[in-house]
C-alpha cells in the first residue's frame, strides 16, 4: 500500500492511523509528492526535513519515494536519489521539463533522470529488481494474438 504525503503533517497523520491498525503489511510505501499548491516545496531543506521525520516515525518499516511535481520534478528526483531514497518520474504529475518545453513521454523523463544519475554514479534498479523489492508480481507474459 502506498501513502502519498504532501506535507510533514501528513506523516504524523499516517503514523497515528498506522498505530491504530496493527495488521498493516510492512514495509509501507511512503511517497512524498512535493511542489503541489498547498504542500511542501521541492527544495532540498524541505525534502531533508520530510525524510528525517519519516525515518524517525517509521524507521525500517518503510520504502521511501520522492516525487516532485511541476518544473522542479527532476531536481527533486536528483535530490531524493542523492539522499538515498527511491524516486519516481512520469507524466502523471509532470508534463513540462522547464517553462515552455513539454516532455514528449514518460520514456523521455526516465532517460533524463538516468543521465543525471549516471553523472553521480547512482545505480538504478531494473524493473525486475523494483518488483522484487516492493513485493509486486511479475507482469503477465505478452501473448501474440492468434491469426484470423
Amino acid at each position: 500500500m502506498e501513502f502519498e504525503c504532501y506535507d510533514v503533517g501528513h506523516l504524523y497523520i499516517l503514523d497515528y492511523h498506522l498505530g491504530r491498525k496493527t495488521n498493516m503489511h510492512k514495509p509501507i510505501i511512503v511517497q512524498f509528492l512535493t511542489g503541489i499548491l498547498g504542500g511542501i516545496p521541492s527544495s532540498i531543506e524541505h525534502l531533508l526535513h520530510m525524510k528525517q521525520t519519516a525515518e524517525n516515525l517509521f524507521r525500517s518499516e518503510m520504502e521511501l519515494f520522492i516525487h516532485g511535481t511541476g518544473p522542479q520534478n527532476m531536481r527533486a528526483a536528483a535530490y531524493g536519489a542523492m539522499m538515498g531514497t527511491n524516486i519516481r518520474v512520469g507524466q502523471e504529475d509532470n508534463v513540462t521539463e522547464r517553462p515552455g518545453r513539454l516532455f514528449k513521454s514518460n520514456a523521455e523523463q526516465i532517460e533524463k533522470i538516468r543521465r543525471i544519475m549516471d553523472e553521480f554514479d547512482i545505480g538504478l534498479a531494473t524493473a525486475e529488481e523494483a518488483r522484487k523489492r516492493l513485493g509486486l508480481p511479475h507482469p503477465a507474459p505478452k501473448v501474440a494474438p492468434m491469426p484470423a
